[in-house]
């Protein structure tokens, strides 16, 4: 119908608005429409929804596991944001390059991206995007060691998802808390917070990835208590969940959970004398193609 009626700005927005819906969907494959709305959009000079749909198809290739793709996109997306002077939504765009850096191990250009982009958002004063950048930089912290810093930003983001009532970054935030946790060695009150999202977890839809982020957490804390079985056992139900198809609100990458979690068995497998050459080849050929090159890996007892 827009298009009989010439309406080609209803069009793209409709091609961009089905990719988005796809993706949360977890039909990735069905969400091809955005490079037609991104045609539209140039023709028609439509600067900021040429930047959304730039942004959506960033998204995809993300989750296809092409994340150098995935940067030049958001690259494209921020830089034309710039041009029209919404430096606001440019971060949107500047942190999802900055999430990507960060899980690929380049430290040093994620950090940048991460603080002038919450630097932006508490000067634009909107909860959940402030939020959205304390939950991100916090995480980011806890990667590096700032454990404090990691915390205070995490309680920060959680505080406020709480207040906006956003469930599903409330509960990427606790799990963010987890890893930190972890990551300091502290198992004990690592499992305890696991437990308590995992309980909201299995109650909120489209959180399959964040589930099993928790039970690979779950998994190195209980090595880090030396507790190897229930290790394993955790370890395995993060890979079923990691391989689940579906439903995906936060439209985060399967593909780097299941690398994490192989990656963990094979450390798992190291300790109990277990062959571990298939996990290794599987996680680096996922390592190679989403151009990692560190995962991050918490601390266990000598």
């Amino acid at each position: 119908e827009a298009e009989r009626t010439g309406a080609q700005d209803a069009l793209a927005h409709a091609y961009f608005g089905l990719d988005w819906a796809y993706l949360a969907l977890g039909r990735r494959d069905e969400a091809v429409n955005s490079p037609r709305a991104v045609e539209i959009y140039e023709r028609l000079g439509a600067l900021d929804r040429l930047a959304w749909a730039l942004n959506i198809m960033g998204g995809r290739a993300y989750l296809a596991g092409r994340w150098e793709e995935a940067i030049a996109y958001a690259d494209r997306a921020r830089s034309t944001f710039v041009r029209i002077g919404d430096e606001m939504n440019a971060t949107v765009a500047a942190l999802n390059v900055a999430c990507i850096r960060s899980d690929q191990g380049r430290m040093e250009d994620a950090e940048p991206l991460l603080r002038r982009g919450l630097e932006l958002r508490r000067a634009g004063g909107n909860p959940l995007k402030i939020a959205d950048g304390a939950s991100e930089l916090g995480r980011f912290a806890g990667r590096i060691g700032s454990f404090d810093e990691a915390h205070a930003l995490l309680a920060e983001a959680r505080e406020l998802f709480s207040v906006e009532g956003d469930e599903v970054e409330l509960l990427a935030a606790d799990v963010w808390r987890v890893e930190c946790l972890v990551l300091e060695g502290a198992s004990a009150a690592a499992l305890e917070l696991a437990a308590d999202a995992l309980a909201r977890a299995t109650t909120t839809p489209g959180v399959a990835i964040l589930a099993a982020t928790l039970q690979r957490l779950r998994g190195w804390a209980f090595m880090q208590l030396r507790d190897l079985e229930n290790a394993g056992a955790a370890f395995e139900e993060s890979l079923s969940l990691a391989r689940l198809e579906g439903e995906n609100i936060g439209m985060r990458s399967a593909d780097y959970e299941l690398a994490l979690t192989l990656d963990a068995l094979e450390q798992l497998g190291d300790l109990v004398g277990q062959p571990t050459a298939d996990l290794e080849r599987e996680r680096d050929a996922i390592v190679a193609r989403l151009a990692v090159l560190q995962l991050t890996r918490p601390p266990l007892p000598h």
